[in-house]
């Protein structure tokens, strides 16, 4: 059981940084102006896509977790059972998978309710992104007219 822990902690530690990583690397702030075309486009399909791709994945952490847990019940029975007939091999191996689709039961029954709280959140939070991130964009055009208009003021002609 302590080894498997290492691997899943070690994996939950690898996925947690990466994200980290992408996501302050891609994912622009919430007053962050229009970078580009495309991130316009991107700010503007959020409110539609956010929920709908957030839905898949609880559905599909649901039918996950529903899975490791069936196999955790059919797994301890079957420990128990080959325990019973004197197969500790067997048995010790069997309850080895039993534990570790217990944990992934458990971090699905975590994921659902926060998966099923974003999908139900993404569609507000995406419609004002895209009023922030304009008044943020006009507010960047409008400090960039005064700052050229300066530096126009300031050249000797």
């Amino acid at each position: 059981m302590a080894g498997n822990m290492k691997i899943i902690r070690e994996a939950l530690n690898l996925i947690w940084h990466e994200s980290r990583k992408f996501y302050h690397g891609q994912i622009p702030g919430f007053f962050t102006p229009y970078r580009s075309i495309r991130d316009t486009a991107i700010t503007l399909s959020t409110p539609l896509c956010a929920p709908i791709i957030l839905g898949f994945l609880t559905v599909c952490c649901t039918a996950l977790t529903a899975m490791a847990l069936l196999l955790y019940a059919v797994s301890y029975a079957f420990g128990k059972a080959a325990a019973l007939l004197g197969a500790s091999t067997l048995s010790r191996t069997v309850q080895d998978t039993a534990e570790l689709s217990l944990v992934v039961g458990g971090v699905g029954l975590v994921l659902i309710p926060s998966l099923a709280l974003a999908t139900l959140i993404s569609l507000p939070a995406g419609m004002l992104s895209i009023f922030t991130r304009l008044a943020a964009s006009l507010c960047s055009l409008a400090g960039a007219e005064q700052k050229q208009e300066k530096q126009l003021e300031m050249q000797p002609i």
